[in-house]
């Protein structure tokens, strides 16, 4: 005989069946989208860090062409080996003459002299002093009379496209300029050094190649407008009543340092 229990847990098992299998058969709800499998969320991720990386090399580029290749903004130093040849009134046929002693203008080979340079270079722009000095041999009558030029000069250029690294550029100076005639005066017994000064005005054209950010190498030309208006001699000073001129053509090559 079947016991009371066994028919209890029978009539349980048939009203719970249904339930359980409608349970099993049901679709799972989910509040969110279905998660990508693991390798093409490690492959999306990858992705996006490469366009971050990507955008950020543009805009470092963009940045650096917006500035150019030369330093904005930074002091300088140069340095230069300049070709010069003086002309005006120094061709071996002028000689001043005083009370007491008489000065002579030589005729003057084309030398090479030097300069140093100190300033500050803008954007497009750039302020410099310099030093130069120039040793020219020369004669008068076909006598030895070599003449030493010293000037002090400052000077603005102004450059253009200063994004590329080959910089064209135009430049204005002034500066003060003295010239020692070696045996250059005499009262006819006696012979001594004699000395110029003057001022002078140039004006010119270079070009500047940047081999570095801060590295660059220059050629220029230059028209030097020199007037010479006070002369020294074995007599003391002699005031030049008409200016003396000494015109020159300066064709230079240097570096120039920013930092």
């Amino acid at each position: 005989m079947v016991s009371t229990r066994s028919l209890r847990l029978g009539f349980l098992c048939l009203i719970l069946s249904p339930l359980f299998a409608a349970c099993s058969s049901a679709p799972v709800r989910t509040t969110g989208p279905e998660a990508p499998p693991a390798p093409a969320l490690a492959r999306g991720v990858e992705a996006h860090a490469s366009e971050a990386s990507a955008s950020r090399q543009d805009r470092r580029s963009r940045r650096r062409s917006d500035e150019g290749i030369a330093n904005s903004t930074g002091y300088t130093i140069g340095v230069a080996g300049q070709q010069i040849r003086v002309t005006g009134e120094f061709d071996g046929d002028e000689a001043l003459v005083g009370p007491d002693d008489v000065i002579v203008i030589p005729d003057l080979d084309s030398d090479t002299g030097y300069k140093a340079s100190v300033g500050y270079r803008w954007r497009s722009s750039a302020f410099e002093l310099s030093v130069e000095a120039v040793e020219h041999d020369g004669d008068f009558g076909g006598l030895p009379a070599d003449t030493t030029f010293y000037s002090i000069n400052a000077t603005w250029r102004e450059y253009f496209w200063v994004k590329s690294f080959l910089q064209p550029y135009g430049l204005f100076g002034i500066g003060v300029v003295r010239g020692d005639i070696d045996d250059g005066s005499s009262d006819g017994m006696t012979t001594e050094d004699a000395t110029l000064d003057g001022i002078q005005v140039q004006v010119g054209a270079g070009l500047a190649l940047y081999v570095l950010r801060h590295l660059s190498f220059d050629v220029y030309g230059l028209y030097r407008f020199v007037r010479f208006m006070e002369a020294d001699g074995i007599g003391g000073n002699l005031p030049i009543g008409e200016n003396l001129e000494g015109d020159s053509w300066v064709l230079g090559v240097g570096a120039t340092l920013i930092f």
